[in-house]
């Protein structure tokens, strides 16, 4: 008996589209219909601005769109408000387009979709089978809805995941990927005389999805002057950046391409993909057996899928500038064989049939719901979705989320330790008394960027004497923006503390209290944030110690003379409580 299938996808970029396709297809193949909407088009003066904004957040304010990702990852209390206001807004719409297809099971490949699922199946407004489609390695909360009946994931980890987050049947067919990149690549050597690749050079294919987001301008710069390898960049319908890119690049030294669909062929054609999102072409070269690397991730699933892609072996996750080359020669000789193996490994089943054989389990029919209620609740609704998340995501959401010690670095368990850090200023920092002390008590420098920048030698003169250095960010600034503007302060200070001492902080201590916009941006650039447990003022030469805690000398505006005393009678406590004193570099 052929079944009717509604599959729900959203034009944010091509990987949910990409899988809705292919999945439509091999139903069809078998004889059924599907029919693909648009769950934007369900969310009728909104969903274009969601689409917008998301690309605003990924081209232009890139720590926005993370601190919304990990602020609902971290508090489930939001997902109920979102989940109420996204069905209120889409429900009739989804519904409607259920009816008239007469779809005897319905599928989505974008999460804010199976949050309506879910919801409308559990309080049994959507009477046929329901499933989604998790595109993305990483499972966040908001992908997946106890209300749907079944999952299916690319990898058993995710699947994993998303059962233990809905306690739903969940499975790991694999991606949903086109036969074109499995049987119909052509011939290396071919495929390269096609499109001008130098025969003996070993190609890297820089890929940053359709919208060509990202930082892909460093990433081609560190390939161009290592110059050992031949980067072939995909810049998607970013014009912009094709063009400059193009600009620096040479016919015997790069490839710069826009829009193209020739991707089978680049596949064929290099020997290691190079991605920042982990989405549907990172799902085709584990198809076409190329080895993958992920490198400068986007925020947000970005990040995600590079953590949780490593932890599964098929996509090893290069953290910075220093190991990308190491990973490269790794991946263009043996390394890349058993990353390869996983990949393949990944399809190991057939999403199209797990679907039909959901499609069966009960009967179809649906509940409408009241026109007057959609109506009402909507121009509420519509105003709200920006007031709630927005206030909730970066403000308080945020902020609750680092006071719970969630995102921070924490101490290791059962380990008898302090842990400290000494903040510098100007009047502090550099001096050969105070390095000698901080490198023999063994304790971390946290340095303002500005400083790095005014004096660097100071800073340099610290990491020569062994002292591990924090960043403190940029330093007191009296611009109202720079809440809004974390760049200023925590990137702009990490760069700035690299550039005199030729490595990364790695550690983020901020002056005045960790909010959740700096949490998001040191993410970003791989930095952990550090919450001091206690604060101590130099001169203070009595303490009361315990494991596990995190204390900041604060000697920013004091002389060196001071900082002696105070850090030997915090040390003396904690031999006399049985601790060692470690740096902040020892938190995880």
């Amino acid at each position: 008996m052929a079944e009717r299938f509604l599959i729900i996808s959203a034009s944010m970029g091509a990987g949910h589209d990409g899988a809705a396709r292919e999945l439509a297809r091999r139903l069809e193949e078998d004889g059924h219909s599907a029919e693909i909407v648009d769950f934007l088009a369900c969310l009728p003066g909104v969903g274009r601005g969601i689409k917008r904004v998301f690309q605003f957040q990924l081209d232009k304010a890139p720590w926005s769109y993370e601190a919304l990702y990990r602020v609902f990852f971290r508090l489930r209390s939001l997902h109920g408000p979102l989940s109420w206001l996204t069905t209120l807004l889409s429900s009739r719409h989804v519904r409607r387009h259920i009816s008239r297809v007469g779809a005897t099971a319905v599928v989505t490949t974008y999460p804010l979709a199976s949050l309506v699922l879910g919801r409308e199946r559990r309080c049994g407004r959507i009477r046929v089978p329901t499933a989604t489609f998790v595109t993305d390695f990483g499972v966040h909360p908001l992908w997946v809805h106890p209300g749907v009946d079944a999952n299916l994931c690319v990898h058993p980890q995710a699947a994993a995941a998303a059962a233990a987050a809905t306690g739903k049947p969940s499975s790991a067919p694999g991606p949903l990927v086109p036969e074109r990149f499995f049987s119909g690549l052509p011939g290396r050597d071919a495929a390269r005389e096609k499109l001008g690749i130098p025969s003996g050079s070993a190609a890297i294919l820089v890929v940053a999805g359709s919208w060509g987001v990202g930082d892909l301008q460093s990433t081609f710069t560190d390939l161009m002057e290592d110059g050992r390898y031949f980067p072939v960049v995909v810049c998607g319908s970013n014009e912009e950046l094709r063009s400059n890119l193009a600009s620096r690049a040479t016919a015997d030294r790069a490839l710069v391409l826009g829009w193209t669909d020739q991707m089978p062929a680049l596949m064929a054609a290099c020997d290691v993909l190079l991605q920042n999102a982990g989405g549907l072409t990172c799902m085709e070269a584990f198809a076409a057996g190329l080895p993958v690397l992920t490198y400068r991730p986007i925020p947000g699933h970005g990040i995600e899928n590079a953590v949780a892609m490593d932890q599964a072996g098929v996509a090893p996750y290069v953290r910075g500038p220093e190991e990308l080359i190491p990973a490269l020669e790794r991946a263009v000789s043996f390394g890349g064989a058993s990353s390869k193996r996983r990949g393949a490994a990944m399809f190991a089943g057939d999403a199209a049939r797990e679907i039909i054989t959901l499609a069966t389990a009960v009967p179809t029919g649906t509940i409408p719901l009241s026109r007057r209620a959609v109506q009402a609740g909507r121009r509420v609704a519509t105003s709200a979705v920006v007031a709630a998340v927005a206030y909730g995501s970066f403000t308080f959401g945020a902020d609750a989320a680092v006071a719970h010690g969630i995102d921070v670095a924490k101490p290791a368990k059962g380990v008898p330790a302090i842990y400290v850090g000494v903040r510098l200023g100007a009047s502090t920092a550099g001096q050969p008394g105070v390095n000698a002390l901080l490198a023999n008590s063994g304790v971390t420098a946290i340095v303002p960027g500005s400083l790095a920048v005014t004096d660097p030698g100071a800073i340099q003169s610290l990491r020569a004497s062994g002292v591990n250095v924090a960043n403190g960010g940029w330093g007191k600034t009296d611009d109202a923006l720079d809440l809004m503007l974390p760049e200023a302060n925590v990137a702009r200070a990490a760069r700035a503390i690299s550039a005199a001492t030729g490595s990364s902080p790695g550690y983020f201590v901020p002056a005045s209290g960790v909010n959740g916009f700096d949490l998001s941006a040191a993410r970003l650039i791989h930095e952990r944030v550090v919450h001091p447990t206690a604060h101590v003022q130099a001169g203070d030469t009595t303490f009361s110690v315990s494991s596990g805690q995190v204390y900041l000398l604060d000697a920013g505006g004091t002389s060196s003379a001071q900082i002696g005393p105070t850090l030997h009678a915090l040390e003396g406590a904690a031999r006399r409580a049985g601790l060692r004193v470690e740096s902040y570099s020892a938190l995880r």
